[in-house]
């Protein structure tokens, strides 16, 4: 191989080549990386369906929300709406809000599955990043909708904030354990060690 030393090189710096060569080594590891590393698995072989993640979702995202009107009560704004649709218009106006945001954080979920290829590999500790990216997704759906149907609500900066939280905190809840059932049965199955 012809040497790529030029003309108007330094002769006292090293050669082109042998630079390239010790920078070409230096970047290879010594030590065989499976040993050293976790252990990494498509995000298609172990994520949750959706169908799965929607049975534990829905019902928690369904609880919550309605849960969060015992609270609302309490503030001047919900006793004040309390008077002027009474109980049962109230609650049913509750429901249709909780139930908006809660198809809009599953809708979520399943765009983000749609989305995905599945071909990125994760290790076990990845899994909580992975919930928290569903998560984020579903709360700011949910907080969307919920400013949608909320459109006459004085306080609209706390519906988005309170819609978001919870919504993002209690589906990341739900999926976090399902993500780690579905690795380790995956990594089970393949024989890799945990």
């Amino acid at each position: 191989m012809p040497s790529r030393r030029r003309a108007h090189d330094d002769n006292e710096l090293p050669r082109r080549d042998d630079v390239d060569r010790v920078t070409r080594d230096a970047g290879r590891s010594t030590r065989h990386p499976a040993a050293d590393e976790p252990a990494r698995l498509e995000v298609a072989a172990f994520r949750p369906g959706f169908l799965t993640s929607a049975r534990f979702v829905a019902p928690a995202l369904l609880v919550v929300g309605m849960l969060v009107l015992i609270p609302f009560l309490g503030t001047p704004v919900g006793r004040s709406q309390l008077e002027r649709l009474g109980f049962g218009g109230l609650l049913g106006g509750w429901f249709v809000l909780v139930a908006a945001a809660c198809v809009a954080a599953i809708l979520a979920i399943a765009i983000l599955r749609w989305v995905s290829s599945g071909t990125r590999r994760y290790a076990r500790r990845d899994v909580l990043r992975l919930a928290a990216g569903d998560a984020v997704a579903a709360g700011a759906a949910a907080a969307f909708v919920s400013f949608l149907v909320s459109g006459g609500i004085e306080d609209v900066t706390r519906v988005l904030t309170v819609t978001f939280v919870i919504c993002a905190l209690f589906t990341w809840a739900m999926l976090v354990p399902l993500y780690r059932r579905g690795w380790d049965g995956v990594a089970a199955d393949r024989g890799i060690q945990v």
